[in-house]
């Protein structure tokens, strides 16, 4: 059996290569924690991002529902065409509202698209970002 010798000479030279390695780790623990203050920082500055991302789905929801609206009286008075002695001129007017109702669901559409991107981007990223947090230490 080989005894592993000890002496008072290898002792100091594990505590100078202990101490070494304290000092290094302790050098990471004060990087890793400025780290985590800017992170809980930036947390914050996320977390109302994520907020105003909200605010701005709740104003596109607003703006289809707007534009759903429009295109029912639209429709009503549509209905009413063929009825009266001013249906020309009823027609011009119903007929200049619809190009501009086409005009604003055009608009609508490209921030739809926008806004559906920019959705799943930020989803996707937070997914990313909640998977890498809960990986075990």
């Amino acid at each position: 059996m080989n005894k592993e010798v000890v002496s008072f000479g290898s002792m100091r030279a594990d505590h100078r290569h202990w101490n070494a390695s304290e000092l290094r780790w302790q050098a990471d623990i004060n990087e890793w924690q400025k780290d985590h203050e800017q992170a809980q920082s930036q947390l914050s500055e996320l977390q109302r991002l994520v907020q105003l991302h909200g605010e701005a789905l709740q104003s596109h929801a607003k703006a289809i529902e707007q534009c759903q609206q429009d295109q029912s009286e639209h429709d009503r008075a549509m209905s009413g065409y063929g009825t009266g002695e001013n249906d020309e001129r009823h027609e011009e007017v119903l007929a200049g509202k619809h190009l501009a109702q086409a005009k604003q669901l055009e608009l609508q559409s490209e921030a739809h698209e926008r806004i559906k991107k920019h959705h799943y981007t930020v989803i996707a990223g937070l997914g990313m970002l909640r998977s890498a947090i809960d990986m075990p230490v």
